[in-house]
């Protein structure tokens, strides 16, 4: 769980800079809000500045850099309440936290569940978490010499949208150039492209991982969910995998798109908090 902890102070010193930052360029924008009058010809945009305990009201249409900098100062103080909020939140987080230490929850237990085995404690799938002797990086690098083994891998013809990784990895598509680079930022050790045989049928899950069960878990990224033929050869994927027991639910994880683009956040949550894990 060490990951998660130093994801949380990055996201404070993120969050603190930005709170520095909008406060000194708060402290250069003029004094006064924006407002404005709709009449019939046009919309007349009102500096509300503050004068002599009372408001003096000035139009300024002709000035855009001053309608400019009121819209930057709204938008900087109403910008700075959320950005507190996610420190305080984030600060109660780090302050709550409690590393779960199996070794240690299972020794404070009555002696008749204590004298017991740790494996009767824990189901085969389930997550492992860090302990003192075994840390996240100490496992991923238990998975390291699976990943390095010859493994059959698809031989499908590259098309003209594969790409090289910045380890020289040759992959189908930008999609997984960006699954794999993250995958590299998490030094998680993985398998491109893997066959897995499913009775007559040879199946090739983009990502493959050796999970702390020494199990494999599937990764899918399906990216063209608004064609239809696309969505008829998932199916018929899905159906396969399933009958070679493969389950969402169990040893596959499914992420989907539509488009061209692809949330780089949402698969980032997914590699954290569904496949490390399990590793």
């Amino acid at each position: 769980m060490d990951n998660y902890m130093e994801q949380l102070r990055e996201m404070l010193a993120f969050y603190s800079d930005c709170q520095n930052k909008y406060t000194e360029e708060l402290q250069t924008l003029p004094d006064g809000t924006l407002r404005y009058v709709n009449d019939k010809q046009r919309t007349q945009y009102i500096w509300a500045k503050p004068e002599s305990g009372h408001i003096r009201r000035i139009g300024i249409n002709s000035r855009p850099d001053l309608i400019r900098q009121l819209a930057r100062k709204e938008f900087l103080k109403r910008s700075l309440k959320e950005i507190c909020a996610n420190i305080n939140t984030i600060q109660t987080a780090i302050n709550n936290y409690r590393e779960i230490n199996p070794s240690a929850i299972i020794s404070s237990m009555t002696r008749a569940y204590s004298s017991l085995s740790q494996d009767q404690f824990f189901l085969p799938s389930e997550p492992v978490f860090s302990t003192p002797d075994q840390t996240l990086k100490e496992r991923l690098k238990s998975h390291q010499a699976w990943a390095e083994m010859d493994y059959e891998k698809n031989d499908y013809p590259f098309g003209e949208f594969s790409q090289y990784t910045s380890k020289g990895l040759h992959v189908r598509s930008s999609r997984e150039l960006i699954i794999a680079e993250l995958l590299y930022k998490y030094e998680i050790p993985f398998r491109y492209d893997q066959i897995i045989r499913a009775g007559r049928d040879k199946l090739s899950p983009d990502f493959t991982f050796e999970m702390a069960d020494m199990r494999e878990l599937y990764f899918e990224y399906c990216g063209m969910m608004d064609t239809e033929n696309y969505v008829f050869h998932f199916l018929d994927k899905r159906r396969k995998y399933e009958q070679a027991g493969i389950f969402e639910w169990d040893n596959i994880i499914y992420a989907f798109s539509s488009g061209p683009k692809v949330n780089t956040a949402e698969i980032d949550a997914i590699i954290r908090t569904r496949i490390l894990p399990r590793l």
